[in-house]
């Protein structure tokens, strides 16, 4: 699958896949990607991210209307492939 350019929507790092963003440049990424990772963020500052590569599901569920509260995503990502290493 070649992911659609969506500009500079989320950062050149990014493709759109089926219903969510595709990391096609993990070394521009913000997060701690590898290269085909899908993510998206929805309400409330739910987020999922699916790594093939590490065979990895990280999800998030907060009630937090917020949405620029969104480090949270970073962070909890980070922590996760930290343990993995």
């Amino acid at each position: 699958m070649i992911p659609i350019a969506v500009g500079n929507y989320l950062s050149p790092a990014y493709g759109f896949g089926l219903g969510f963003a595709v990391v096609v440049d993990e070394s521009a990424s913000p997060e701690p990607d590898n290269d085909g990772v899908h993510r998206w963020a929805g309400a409330a500052n739910t987020f999922f991210w699916l790594d093939p590569t590490e065979d990895l599901v990280g999800m998030v569920w907060m009630q937090y209307g917020a949405f620029a509260a969104y480090e949270i995503k970073r962070e909890f990502q980070t922590v996760v492939y930290e343990s993995i290493q």
